[in-house]
């Protein structure tokens, strides 16, 4: 153990200029640190505080959260059973907005006149219940 030692004290004496070097530099560095304790304590405190915070955050935002991954899962299951008319709707969909568009360009306005508006429901055993909400039999509705 006393040869390792006088081994590693020589060394460390063949390189006295690096070691004292790097002790002044550490020394230097404490010093700096000294000289700033109350902006690093401040930073310390302040990030402790937004550590908190964001806890805080996420401990209410987690069961929102919690909720709409599982209504997501239901919806995608939804889709994924009638993919063929979701695919449908995602291909046909642009063009009635392309229609829907040229209609609005006169203004901030569609030039629609509604004659009927007829609600679809689900009725007893699945089967659709229409329920009339308006409806115009005169003037441009009046059957021809």
């Amino acid at each position: 153990m006393i040869t390792n030692l006088n081994t590693v004290l020589g060394s460390v004496g063949e390189q006295n200029q690096q070691f004292d070097k790097a002790v002044t530099s550490l020394a230097d560095l404490v010093a700096r640190f000294a000289d700033r304790k109350t902006d690093l304590t401040n930073a310390l405190a302040h990030s402790d505080a937004a550590a908190s915070s964001i806890a805080d955050l996420l401990a209410q935002a987690r069961p929102p959260f919690v909720n709409t991954v599982a209504q997501s899962d239901r919806a995608n299951s939804i889709v994924v059973a009638d993919h063929q008319y979701f695919d449908n709707l995602l291909n046909t969909l642009p063009d009635a907005y392309q229609i829907l568009a040229r209609q609005g360009m006169n203004g901030d306005y569609f030039t629609f006149y509604l004659c009927d508006a007829v609600l679809k429901l689900n009725g007893k055993g699945g089967q659709p219940v229409y329920v009339k909400v308006a409806g115009q039999s005169t003037g441009r509705c009046a059957p021809k």
